[in-house]
């Protein structure tokens, strides 16, 4: 009966589908409204030192931007914490190529809103003419993406000690993503990397299907151990 209420509160599949799309459209919308606000010289630091590399900002916005959806994806208000528990990978998979998607079509025209601050030559000029500068962003979006939903999925839905566990990982891919970040979107589009980070992102999405299997069997076993008092 439990059981049958909880998944009342769950949307479908799709919906669920929907519901992440919106939330990825929503950060870009907001990520894009900030590089504007760079260019325009209008955001500051806390120390009220003007904000003057929108280009920079723009490359910061990539890792912050995937950070930012998978704390959006989640709902306490739900009782699968917005990581439904039925079909939980394919969800996932699905769920991060589209973000992936999205935030490829805004950084199509970031370009565009970084204005005199942007560098040419580089991944994140050329990501609108170049299809190598395009497939080194895909691969790179896609792996932050996949890489942090899978390390915080199991801090967000597994309890504290899963949490422990996952907070150094957490904290050390903000530290190389952003960095990352700065190094891949600043480099010359060429085949090796192209490759280098379609693969990487492909397998991102590998290292987020083992996690969510793994987060799938933990709330298994508890809802057994629950069952069986």
């Amino acid at each position: 009966m439990r059981r049958a209420e909880e998944d009342s509160q769950v949307p479908s599949f799709g919906r669920d589908l929907l519901r992440s799309v919106g939330l990825a459209v929503f950060a870009q919308v907001f990520f894009a409204v900030t590089i504007l606000l760079v260019r325009w010289r209008v955001l500051r630091h806390n120390n009220m030192e003007t904000v003057d590399d929108a280009h920079s900002w723009a490359q910061i916005s990539v890792m912050v931007a995937a950070l930012l959806w998978v704390f959006l994806q989640l709902k306490r208000s739900r009782p699968d914490h917005g990581f439904r528990r039925s079909g939980l990978v394919p969800f996932l998979q699905v769920a991060v190529v589209l973000v992936t998607l999205v935030q490829l079509i805004a950084i199509l025209v970031w370009p565009v809103l970084i204005g005199p601050d942007l560098r040419s030559g580089t991944v994140l000029a050329d990501v609108g003419s170049d299809p190598l500068a395009f497939l080194i962003a895909a691969g790179f979006v896609l792996l932050l993406n996949a890489l942090f939903t899978a390390i915080a999925l199991p801090m967000m839905t597994c309890g504290w000690k899963a949490a422990l566990v996952c907070v150094l990982p957490y904290l050390g891919m903000i530290l190389v993503g952003g960095y990352l970040s700065t190094v891949v979107l600043d480099g010359t589009p060429s085949e090796s990397p192209a490759a280098l980070w379609m693969g990487a992102g492909v397998g991102g999405l590998v290292l987020l299907a083992v996690s969510s299997l793994v987060v799938h069997w933990v709330r298994r076993s508890d809802a057994t151990v629950r069952g069986a008092r």
